[in-house]
């Protein structure tokens, strides 16, 4: 007569089995989750400047390019003919990927008074939701009348914008200069942060040369900006990059850790004809500005502008037919480029070594379970 092995021999038995599984599955957990580790390290090593913090809807591709490089501008309409009101360069834009556009939001008390209402807050932010863009407001009007109506915008507008840059070129065309902005600022800017706790503002929006005198009164504040911003309309493309380059320098040496920076106005010229429909001149001229933006890992940078002249200016991204101009081609080429996401839009990959985990671990003892369960019957056969 064949003897049976006791229970307590067989639950030895699965004992040793789940012991020599548990020795092959931690090796083979932790070796998956160093590789995984390792691979977002490398994606963080893409970018030096993946630093701080991501921009609200931020996302880092492929050779730690910014997604919000590739953005544009939906400031005043000029013409009827505009980016609000022609579709098709809606559309142009919507399949180029165009991630980011600066949305000027005017004030009824100041330059352009006539587009600060609520329906044309709604218009502007419709026309960035139909791109597929992200919105990046500009609170245009320091003018300290239009405090109360910029409250109302920045709780109006809620989490569909979530950056705002302060004003525009402070000293400009008579408007009041730089150290009246930073006055504004140190009073009005903690006021729009409690409205909106998840918004970012910045500035000083305006030459270079103003940063220094901005990052140094708003240290002594406290209010301190959540990126930093400047123009520049240069016959060098490559300028763009240099000074982006100097910026975070500066922002570095002056308060010790990095802040997001970008160019949110560029372009050839801005006051005077050039060979915009000159494809070949358009060509060379923004593939170096965004080859030079890229070298110098720039955060943002939205040219100037989409099609706010009715395509009459230099200027706009589109002629007056709709037709796009060489600037357009050389960012949706760039765009499909670069556009393989390297990291989450929300942080970047975390710099905490792998905790292994227990889930795939359970498994084993489930299925040990599962086993013992089938033998307890077998046995009651």
């Amino acid at each position: 007569m064949r003897r049976q092995k006791s229970p307590s021999t067989k639950y030895f038995s699965l004992r040793i089995l789940f012991f020599l599984l548990l020795s092959i599955a931690i090796p083979l957990i932790v070796f998956f989750s160093l590789q995984k580790h390792a691979a977002e390290q490398q994606a963080q090593s893409l970018s030096p400047f993946l630093h701080s913090s991501l921009l609200p809807g931020e996302q880092i591709w492929k050779n730690g390019v910014s997604s919000y490089l590739f953005g544009t501008n939906n400031t005043n309409n000029w013409s009827s003919n505009n980016i609000e009101t022609n579709t098709v360069a809606q559309q142009y834009l919507h399949d180029a990927h165009i991630p980011l556009i600066r949305t000027w939001f005017f004030s009824p008390y100041g330059y352009a008074s006539d587009l600060g209402t609520d329906a044309e807050i709604e218009k502007r932010l419709q026309v960035d939701e139909a791109i597929g863009a992200q919105c990046f407001g500009v609170l245009q009007d320091t003018n300290t009348i239009s405090a109360q109506y910029y409250q109302h915008v920045v709780r109006y507008v809620g989490n569909r914008c979530l950056l705002y840059e302060f004003g525009n070129e402070p000293g400009n065309k008579g408007t009041p200069g730089i150290q009246h902005y930073i006055q504004y600022w140190n009073a009005f800017i903690p006021q729009l942060r409690k409205i909106n706790p998840n918004a970012k503002f910045g500035g000083p929006v305006n030459h270079l040369s103003d940063i220094q005198t901005f990052l140094t009164a708003t240290k002594q504040s406290g209010v301190l900006p959540d990126f930093v911003s400047f123009h520049d309309y240069n016959h060098d493309p490559t300028a763009y990059g240099r000074e982006v380059t100097q910026a975070k320098q500066l922002v570095k040496s002056m308060l010790g850790y990095e802040l997001p920076v970008g160019i949110t106005e560029f372009n050839y010229d801005c006051c005077s004809s050039f060979h915009a429909d000159d494809a070949a001149f358009e060509t060379h001229y923004f593939t170096a500005a965004y080859n030079g933006l890229i070298a110098a890992h720039a955060d943002f940078a939205t040219g100037f502008d989409s099609m706010n002249h009715g395509g009459e200016d230099e200027l706009d991204m589109f002629n007056a037919s709709t037709q796009p101009r060489g600037v357009y081609t050389v960012m949706k080429n760039m765009i499909a480029q670069y556009s393989t996401v390297a990291s989450s839009p929300s942080a970047g990959p975390s710099n905490t070594p792998p905790v292994l985990s227990l889930v795939f671990i359970d498994s084993i003892p489930l299925i040990l379970l599962v086993q013992r369960r089938r033998l307890k019957k077998r046995e009651s056969l």
